[in-house]
This record gives C-alpha cells, structure tokens and sequence, in this order.
C-alpha cells in the first residue's frame, strides 16, 4: 500500500486533488502521519465551484488550512459503518463537519455528494470518492 497522497495520483488518478496538495503542510499529513480518511472529488468536481471557493482552495501560507481540508477526516472510516445523519470533524479549523447520509437503498452522501468509489485503502488511512 501507498499514502494517500500517491494512492490518490497514481492509482486513482485525481490529479486535481493532489495538485492543490503540492506543498501544503496537509500533504505532508497526507503521506507521512495518520490514519486519515479523504473524501476526495473526482477531477470534474472542481470546474464548476465558484469564485470565493477557488480562492479558498490555495492557502495563503503553508500552515493556512485550505477547503481541502475540508475534505479530510482523522481516523480510519468504513463505508459499511456510516449511518444515517452522522457528522464527522474535519481538519478544517476542527470547526466544520461533513454529513454523512446512508439510504436504506445502499446509497452513501457526504455533503449531498455520492460517494462512488469507496474505502479505497492506503498506508495511513482510505479514500471515499466523490
């Protein structure tokens, strides 16, 4: 297995995510501490997000929490063991939760987003993909 931060390019091809990590110090989260889970977008995800997000996406220091790390959770979490109207912390100012939402129909939301690829594993955590 590979960190998140490899599993996310090289296997999954999210190119997207991984480039907003370039030189952050969530990617050096990413890849040397954990267990994390990443709720990441597909590539797609990004075109469409307006102005203000866009510029919320590029920290304006190293050390500036970005809305990608609103895309990350602490802990090792299952797709199975979600349940419905769950909040989990993220690692955005610890201040701002994703909601989880399971169907009784198998379906699994984070924020109103589908997650269509899950527990996708790596060495300090897993990926759920948007």
């Amino acid at each position: 297995l590979t960190n998140i931060v490899e599993t996310a390019g090289d296997k999954l091809f999210l190119s997207k995510f991984v480039a907003l990590l370039t030189n952050t110090e969530l990617e050096e989260s990413l890849k040397f501490d954990g267990a994390f889970t990443a709720f990441v977008p597909v590539d797609e995800g990004f075109l469409n997000i307006s102005y203000d997000d866009r510029e919320r996406l590029h920290p304006w220091t190293f050390n500036a929490p970005s809305l990608v790390h609103y895309h990350v959770v602490k802990g090792r979490h299952s797709y199975s063991k979600f349940r419905k109207n769950q909040e989990i912390p993220t690692l955005y100012y610890g201040a701002k939760d994703v909601r989880i939402n399971k169907y009784a129909y198998g379906v699994v939301t984070v924020n109103c987003a589908r997650i269509i690829m899950p527990d996708q594993p790596a060495s300090n955590g897993s990926k759920k993909i948007l």
